[in-house]
């Protein structure tokens, strides 16, 4: 939706991103990418403003990841999964597809890129395929059960399955260590941006703390509340989700950031000290967040099933303070039904019943 405001310029409140899927935001130093169903926005972080679409899918796109290209500000490709089967290799200078391929027989649900010429995905049906963007592609089914997240680091990678089973594979597809099972599905997947310790949450509110060099569990912390009931108003099980981003900033590596599995909220965890503590925010979310994602080596951003995109930026954490929300976007969840303007704000009602 395009509107117009009183001072003339235009301002462009994008689709909301695809729900429950861990890997549909990507960011970098300069811009946030959003998998919105069929097309990827371009968001850049200056100006809090899209300023492109990549269109190009005839399915809901299920991720998106950028390819490293040796600058921490810039990246140069980005691949995408979606449901119509595809992955897809695009141009960010050119804004146009450059390649794809097409060996998926059910709807990818994950992806990640292991190097500037590897990118992986993972399936419902639990086949991997690592895909050299040069050409071919390379599959192997090491579980018969969904994949719902990865995560790559130096080489490697994560799977984690909705039976709560995670993996750490190589580029040849070799399982290298199949670590302890959660009780529950896995929801999310980190890597240290420092070394090779794993972090991984599931349904239950467990993180656990893996050693990606010889499989060791290193710690495991329930992050839910045991005083909280266990209901809560228009959350029921079925709509919990954590996500968790180990801290992009090298002066807090033991530091693990996580969403609470109803509330949307962001927490802060100290997995030495195992403990935890709520992040103040002036922006936050109201709904579960099912992505949190780095964003360059200062800051990260979340996604909600509020609808809003949160950009947050490392703080002090010596003063209480571990991060601070910067800004956020608002997206739309449905055709706006109608709208009513006072001063220089603007109220949209939505098809989804949001306003």
């Amino acid at each position: 939706m395009t509107t117009s405001w009183t001072s003339g310029c235009e301002v462009l409140l994008p689709t909301s991103p695809n729900w429950y899927l861990p890997s549909v935001c990507a960011a970098n130093s300069n811009f946030v990418y959003l998998a919105s169903r069929d097309v990827i926005n371009i968001v850049e972080i200056s100006s809090r403003r899209v300023t492109a679409t990549l269109r190009g899918h005839s399915g809901r796109v299920t991720g998106i990841a950028l390819v490293p290209s040796g600058s921490v500000e810039e990246n140069n490709y980005l691949v995408s999964c979606s449901t119509d089967k595809s992955v897809k290799l695009w141009c960010l200078k050119t804004l146009k597809q450059v390649d794809e391929h097409q060996k998926h027989t059910a709807e990818p649900s994950a992806i990640c890129v292991l190097s500037p010429s590897q990118c992986v995905t993972g399936d419902r049906r639990g086949k991997l395929i690592v895909w050299n963007l040069a050409g071919n592609c390379q599959a192997a089914s090491l579980q018969q059960t969904a994949i719902t997240c990865l995560a790559s680091s130096n080489g490697v990678f994560a799977v984690g399955y909705l039976s709560g089973q995670v993996q750490i594979v190589d580029s040849n597809l070799s399982v290298l260590h199949s670590l302890g099972r959660h009780s529950a599905e896995v929801q999310s997947l980190s890597f240290h941006p420092k070394d090779q310790r794993l972090a991984s949450v599931c349904k239950d509110e467990t993180l656990k703390i893996w050693s990606a060099s010889n499989g060791c569990e290193a710690a495991d912390i329930y992050l839910g509340d045991k005083q909280k009931n266990s209901k809560s108003k228009g959350c029921g099980p079925d709509r919990r989700f954590t996500a968790c981003c180990w801290s992009p900033s090298s002066d807090q590596l033991n530091s693990v950031y996580f969403t609470g599995a109803k509330g949307g909220e962001l927490l802060h965890v100290d997995i030495i000290r195992k403990k935890k503590a709520r992040v103040p925010h002036k922006f936050g979310h109201s709904r579960p967040t099912f992505v949190l994602t780095p964003a360059g080596p200062s800051a990260f951003v979340s996604v909600s099933m509020d609808r809003k995109v949160v950009f947050w930026s490392i703080a002090d954490e010596k003063k209480g303070h571990p991060a601070v929300g910067q800004w956020q976007l608002s997206t739309l969840g449905g055709h706006v039904m109608s709208c009513a303007r006072s001063g220089g704000q603007l109220l949209t009602g939505c098809g989804d019943g949001m306003l």
